[in-house]
């Protein structure tokens, strides 16, 4: 592993852990790297902004990310990031065209597969097709498996919050519970609030396995801890967007 490449890898793993500010202050050591890790770099920090609800801000650094890009990898992960800035503004066409064009650059990496996979699913799910979005989430589990515990867990949840929203209504809950398993083993407070917003869908939506109501009061309060988590380790700025956005304001209130 090159410098650059365990540099990123650092900051990947400090973002998970929702220490922010840590992982940008990695991602700044790549400023002077070839463009390549410049260009995931930015990535990088246009996924953890577009995470605590800077979208804007993400955007911008998507856009820098795709200025810098120079091989498939780094275009493709710039592109499914401003596909993702798309889906979090309700953009269904821009996203559409932006993923369009990130399919033409993936290559075989299989963290970008799964990325890719993963907007897909989102997108999908704007769409209101939840049947598109568990394939898109099966596909993205396909490509992580074997390769990254937490890139497995965010599948899961993505396949769960798809399957809750088909109009079967079968019970859900036994992939959350898996992913709930790997998250806390991980330490990875990103995406602990998703889980607790996701059990808690599907406990008010009545679609929730019994398993995931009686642990659902609990993954709810582990979610409220990780948004203080995450607010505690930002900038002032950025932890008054992050803790007055719908996420936190919604896990706060039912923790209170």
């Amino acid at each position: 592993m090159t410098d650059s490449a365990a540099l990123w890898s650092d900051a990947a793993e400090a973002g998970a852990r929702g220490d922010y500010l840590e992982a940008w202050t990695i991602l700044d050591l790549l400023v002077d790297a070839d463009p390549r890790w410049q260009s995931l770099a930015a990535s990088m920090r246009g996924s953890h902004l577009r995470q605590i609800g800077d979208v804007r801000a993400a955007r911008t650094s998507d856009a820098r990310a795709l200025e810098l890009a120079c091989d498939a990898e780094s275009r493709a992960e710039a592109l499914i990031g401003l596909a993702a800035d798309d889906v979090a503004d309700g953009r269904a066409a821009a996203a559409r065209e932006h993923l369009a064009l990130a399919v033409d650059e993936v290559d075989r990496a299989w963290r970008t597969r799964t990325r890719l996979a993963w907007v897909t699913a989102e997108l999908s799910l704007l769409d209101g097709a939840a049947l598109a979005a568990i394939q898109a989430g099966e596909r993205a589990l396909s490509a992580c498996v074997g390769h990254s515990t937490r890139h497995v867990a965010k599948s899961l949840l993505i396949v769960e919050a798809a399957r809750g929203g088909t109009p079967s209504g079968d019970l859900v809950g036994d992939g959350v519970l898996r992913a709930v398993d790997l998250i806390r083993a991980g330490g990875w407070a990103s995406l602990q609030w998703p889980a607790a917003l996701i059990a808690d869908d599907l406990v008010r939506a009545q679609r929730a396995t019994p398993d995931l109501v009686s642990e659902a009061a609990g993954i709810r309060a582990e979610g409220a801890a990780a948004v203080r988590v995450i607010g505690d380790g930002l900038p002032a700025g950025p932890r008054e967007g992050w803790l007055d956005g719908p996420a936190a304001r919604r896990l706060l209130a039912s923790d209170g």
